[in-house]
Formats: C-alpha cells, structure tokens, sequence
C-alpha cells in the first residue's frame, strides 16, 4: 500500500503553474503561445521526469496512464484532456488527470524559496 496515489488533480497543478509563468497574456497570438507554453511544460515533466499520470476514460475508475500511451497521445489543460489515438477509429479522452502531489512538490514547489533578499 505504499505505491503513490492520485492525490492531486490537474486544476490544482495548474493553479501552481499559472502562479510560477503569470497569467495569460491580453494579445491573443502571445496568450495562444501561453497555452502551449504550459501543455508543453507539463507533458515535458511527464516525459522527462516520470511523472505519474492517472485519467479517466468515460465512467471507469481513474487508472495509470502509461509513458508510452502518453508519449502517442495529445494534451490539452484547457480542455483537461489527453486525448490517445487508436489504429483504427478516432480514439478517446482520458478525463479527470490527477498526479502524484510529492513530484509534483519535487517539480513545483507550492511556494517558491527565498533567498535572504526576499527575491525567488
């Protein structure tokens, strides 16, 4: 019973990242760039540093989703989706992504560290 827990949603990840990067541009070119900015942030923690990924397909349980089956599908955090393609057909979302919250700390920190000058 020690393997880690989906214990910390993608709503509450984002809220982390949007205090780290700032809020979203006005220019709507420069807020697109935004949004990329952040699904590429976290699909790269999840490819780089196994970051552990739970969704929900339709009704079932949340269930591990797999860095391979990751790797092939596409994110949105906007629509909080991984959408995975299948060979034959148009695939499926994966809902309702939740992580580990002792890698996400490891990877953003809820508070940022001080330094003696009161300056991250």
């Amino acid at each position: 019973y020690n393997d880690p827990k989906p214990d910390l949603n993608l709503t509450e990840l984002l809220v982390r990242i949007y205090r780290l990067l700032g809020p979203p541009p006005e220019d709507n070119l420069q807020r697109a760039k935004f949004w990329q900015r952040v699904d590429l942030e976290i699909a790269d923690k999840v490819s780089h540093n196994s970051l552990r990924v739970w969704g929900r397909s339709g009704k079932r349980p949340l269930r591990p989703i797999d860095l391979r089956q990751w790797d092939e599908s596409v994110f949105d955090h906007r629509l909080q989706t991984l959408h995975v393609p299948v060979p034959y057909g148009s695939g499926y979302d994966m809902l309702d992504l939740h992580f580990y919250r002792p890698e996400i700390d490891r990877i953003w920190p809820e508070r940022l560290e001080t330094t003696n000058d009161g300056k991250p």
